[in-house]
């Protein structure tokens, strides 16, 4: 009996199609499943199995990976239920955009990563309370620490994939943000991760070329398809200055919200062959 068991998946799932990008298989198939895990993935499975689900209509797809979401408690500023809205639509992994900073990292991962079913990595906000209260992130200069952050990042290297900071003025305040940057950069080397970057796209007091040039390779820029003269193409072609941050390694990510998104920008860029890193 115990041989049987061994031989046995605990559940396949056949559909009229299964997609993998690794594997560029894009046809009917199926996938075994032992113990919560995928262990074969094939056109055909022979293995007996306890239960077996068929969709000979259906899409069988690799589980979401969402690089800009806000889990959060519903009472923070940008809060949603992750396993409610996100879980329920096929998003197994989501990355929180600073929702957390340094303050409140310890009570983010009990209340929200811990209680989740849904796996739920961070970008840790510049800024020491993150998104929890209503005012601008950065209203306090002083409240961005960054041997604080530096710390809690080194404390929590695997849900902590990067820095998170927006520079549109309803973030900075009053404050330059150039000045906020300097210590952003600051925090991401000391820390040897990636920043999340929010573009200054209103009001246009600081050039996207000059923005992205502070960027490392591997940095994501968020909400890149934002109308306007900060957007990347704000002359009805994607900005020479955006293909040269491509080439250096800066990923762009589009960061769908609902103020962040323009059609016409999106078809601009698609038109002029430059397409998003991440959706």
């Amino acid at each position: 009996v115990k041989s049987m068991k061994m031989n046995t998946y605990d559940l396949i799932i056949k559909a009229g199609k299964v997609f993998c990008s690794d594997t560029k298989l894009n046809t009917p198939g199926a996938i075994g499943i032992k113990d919560g895990k995928i262990v074969e993935f094939n056109a055909d499975i022979k293995t007996k199995s306890i239960k077996t689900l068929n969709y000979p209509k259906g899409t069988l797809l690799p589980g979401f990976i969402d690089l800009h979401t806000h889990p959060a408690p519903s009472h923070w500023k940008y809060g949603m239920e992750a396993d409610r809205f996100l879980l329920s639509r096929g998003t197994t992994t989501t990355m929180s955009q600073g929702d957390a900073g340094s303050n409140n990292w310890n009570k983010y991962k009990k209340a929200i990563i811990k209680k989740s079913k849904i796996d739920i990595y961070m970008a840790l906000s510049a800024a020491n309370n993150g998104e929890e209260f209503d005012h601008p992130v950065f209203e306090s200069f002083e409240d961005i620490d960054i041997n604080q952050a530096v710390e809690t990042i080194k404390n929590n290297p695997k849900l902590i994939w990067g820095i998170s900071a927006n520079l549109s003025e309803t973030c900075t305040y009053i404050h330059k943000p150039q000045n906020i940057m300097s210590k952003v950069l600051e925090m991401a080397e000391k820390s040897s991760k990636p920043i999340l970057y929010g573009m200054r796209w209103e009001p246009f007091d600081w050039g996207i070329k000059d923005q992205l040039a502070l960027l490392r390779s591997n940095d994501v820029v968020t909400y890149c398809f934002h109308v306007g003269p900060g957007g990347l193409a704000p002359k009805g072609h994607v900005e020479d200055s955006v293909w040269e941050a491509k080439e250096k390694g800066i990923k762009f990510d589009i960061g769908h919200g609902m103020n962040s998104f323009n059609f016409e920008v999106t078809e601009t860029a698609i038109r002029d062959g430059f397409l998003p890193d991440s959706i």
